[in-house]
């Protein structure tokens, strides 16, 4: 009778225990299941925020664009429309001054003055809207853009193309062309410098868009902070080059001045 009690009890004990592990590792288990499911609905959560986040500087940027080429037309239809017509009448003017050389002298300077001003607002015009980057494409356009922002002996821009270049999207030729834009306005406000190369490298995994200069160089991080003008510029070049989605890195190996270069996946091209 004792020894059928005893192994009643060892048994009731056997099976205790065997129930406790099978209830702690049904814990355990349960609590793997649920912080996975935690953390997958934290990876979702985190992927529709960022998402989110892209959509709205996505619009930003597109609102920003369709603001340039409204003002781009409204200065070549409207603005530039109206000065070439008051050049045009300039034209009897000078010929009945003709005879009175002071006067014709002041309106030579004024028709000159207009012609410039003329010259100015279709250049305006066409920075905010690059016809040459929607008709052929961004190397095109990044090399009419050197040859235009270049000084004879006082301030060299020159394109450099490595490889054969293949369009991108239109929306991503333009991220990168504004992109050039702003670290070529900085270099010209901040760098002190006299020659800058623009290169577009094509490699068989990447493209490769570098901008160097021999100016004074600078450390973007303390830049963005003491600069805060420029330091959005910066911030900006950073939001357009996300959607494409490219990288960009300073170089500060080199000796002199400063090479940034922004590197598109083949994925993304």
């Amino acid at each position: 009778m004792e020894q059928s009690l005893e192994h009643n009890l060892v048994l009731f004990v056997i099976i205790g225990t065997i129930g406790m592990f099978l209830l702690a590792g049904a814990i355990v288990v349960f609590f793997f299941v649920y912080q996975r499911k935690l953390n997958h609905q934290q990876l979702n959560l985190q992927r529709l925020e960022t998402e989110y986040q892209q959509d709205l500087l996505k619009s930003s940027i597109e609102a920003q664009e369709r603001e340039r080429k409204r003002i781009a037309q409204d200065l070549h239809d409207d603005i530039g429309a109206l000065l070439s017509t008051v050049k045009l009448g300039f034209y009897p003017i000078k010929k009945s001054a003709k005879e009175n050389p002071n006067q014709l002298n002041l309106i030579q300077s004024t028709s000159n003055t207009l012609e410039e001003a003329i010259s100015r607002v279709r250049q305006i015009s066409k920075n905010l809207l690059p016809p040459t980057l929607e008709k052929f494409g961004l190397a095109n356009a990044l090399e009419n853009f050197a040859a235009k922002i270049t000084v004879p002996h006082t301030f060299e821009v020159e394109f450099v193309l490595v490889g054969e270049y293949e369009r991108l999207d239109f929306e991503k030729e333009l991220g990168l062309y504004r992109v050039v834009q702003e670290l070529m306005n900085n270099i010209m406000k901040h760098a002190e410098a006299s020659y800058v190369v623009i290169q577009l490298e094509i490699e068989p995994d990447q493209i490769l868009l570098s901008v160097t200069d021999n100016g004074k160089g600078f450390d973007p991080d303390v830049f963005k902070k003491n600069n805060k003008n420029s330091g959005l510029g910066l911030r900006n070049i950073d939001s357009r080059l996300s959607l494409i989605p490219a990288k960009l890195h300073y170089n500060r190996e080199i000796p002199k001045g400063s090479q940034a270069v922004i590197g598109i996946p083949k994925q993304n091209f």
